[in-house]
């Protein structure tokens, strides 16, 4: 063989070795190309003021989901999150995710109109939670929501419940009297139970305020207070409800001026007349 020859297949050797590492080198940037793909999120149908939690839950794609490192502890989670197999599945899983994602690390966002974006996500399962949010009088609640990132996407908020939101209002007046006590006790009881017990303070003018998500019929008892009389009543207009509680001072009675006692006096009157009876009777028979 000539040296010509052997330096070809040297050189065909070379070539192949090169094409090998070339095509390692390609499949090596084009994974870490793939693993640094980033997608953004775009969340639409938020309120002002909205407080969002987003939660990244797995690595990887559908099928092949591994847990964060901050998720392991949901291994114990009786779902799995790469068999998730319709919408029904998918929220019991985020509702029980829910669970596990307290107290952790998350991106939190506070909407300041109708729309949050969040940008530079990488592959892997999320996990969206939003706060109840309140409008107005009404309040707003939202499922957790899964949300698979391997492209960019928009998701549109559901309200799934809304309650009407109560404001209420405790105030106490005073009738007939100048100088009401400091601080009075107040107990309000839901459908026989005590909910809370209030103390209604002079230096803040008698008055307590509370929210609720709902309406309450609420009972008021008011802890007696000596020598005043109390009624309550209430209002309620457009989710405001008023309880006004009213004590008014008894009035003292003027004395009676007892003239004593006129059994005694008729006594005395039977015993004149008899009395006088009797002298008569004696004078007639003197007479005679």
């Amino acid at each position: 063989m000539s040296s010509i020859q052997r330096n070809m297949k040297k050189l065909n050797k070379l070539f192949q070795v090169c094409v090998i590492i070339l095509s390692l080198l390609l499949i090596m940037d084009n994974s870490a190309v793939h693993a640094q793909e980033s997608f953004p999120l775009t969340i639409d149908h938020c309120g002002s003021g909205m407080s969002l939690h987003l939660y990244k839950i797995a690595e990887g794609k559908f099928g092949s989901y591994k847990y964060t490192e901050a998720f392991q502890d949901a291994i114990n989670a009786n779902i799995n999150i790469n068999k998730l197999q319709n919408a029904n599945e998918t929220l019991i899983a985020a509702t029980t995710l829910k669970g596990y994602a307290v107290n952790k690390e998350n991106d939190h966002r506070i909407a300041d109109g109708d729309v949050v974006k969040y940008e530079h996500l990488s592959n892997g399962l999320y996990l969206l939670v939003v706060d109840n949010y309140r409008e107005g009088r009404r309040l707003w609640k939202y499922s957790p929501i899964l949300i698979d990132m391997n492209d960019a996407k928009t998701i549109s908020l559901t309200k799934r419940v809304d309650d009407e939101y109560f404001d209420y209002k405790l105030i106490k007046q005073w009738n007939g009297t100048s100088n009401p006590p400091d601080r009075i006790t107040v107990d309000l009881y839901v459908n026989g139970k005590i909910e809370r017990s209030v103390v209604l303070e002079k230096e803040k003018n008698y008055t307590y305020s509370w929210e609720t998500d709902g309406y309450k019929d609420y009972s008021v008892v008011e802890h007696h207070v000596e020598g005043y009389k109390n009624t309550v009543s209430m209002a309620q207009n457009d989710g405001l409800v008023t309880i006004v509680l009213t004590n008014t001072k008894n009035q003292e009675q003027p004395p009676v001026v007892k003239s004593g006692d006129s059994t005694h006096i008729t006594i005395y009157i039977f015993l004149l007349a008899l009395s006088g009876l009797a002298l008569i009777l004696i004078g007639k028979r003197l007479e005679k």
